[in-house]
């Protein structure tokens, strides 16, 4: 029987480590500074949680309704869905962000929107759109109300 590979063949393709490119760095948006953050902690999920503890909320209307213009890492929808997890109610929310279908801001959106999907108390109606906040006013547009 013949062999395909020789032993000093296969010891090199063992001991070749694969080369892997570095992701792209990602830019730094304005969303991304920790005073933002210290926002959405502090101005959005501690109040939005002491408003939802001290409402009455009927049996079947558990669910909290949110219109967001995320950006592509839906850190607003994450902290406020943290509130509503509390609460013990879910969140149900529409998205409007203009990224353009395939580009690398959509493929990191569709990550983040894939990961927010599968956190608890986050409502299966949740959506997020690819329009400008603009296409509200037109009738043909899927954000008109």
């Amino acid at each position: 029987m013949e062999e395909e590979f020789s032993d000093d063949e296969i010891l090199g393709r063992i001991l070749r480590k694969p080369t892997v490119e570095d992701p792209p760095q990602r830019p730094f948006k304005p969303w991304h500074r920790p005073r933002k953050q210290w926002v959405r902690r502090y101005q959005w999920h501690d109040p939005l949680l002491r408003m939802l503890r001290e409402t009455h909320f009927p049996d079947d209307a558990r669910t909290v309704r949110y219109l967001s213009l995320p950006g592509e890492d839906l850190l607003d929808v994450r902290v406020l869905r943290e509130a509503c997890e509390l609460a013990g109610l879910d969140l149900r929310f529409t998205g409007l962000n203009s990224v353009r279908r395939g580009s690398a801001d959509d493929v990191q959106l569709n990550i983040a929107e894939s990961a927010v999907r599968g956190l608890a108390r986050i409502h299966s109606g949740s959506t997020i759109l690819r329009e400008r906040f603009e296409s509200i006013a037109n009738r043909r547009s899927l954000a008109y109300p």
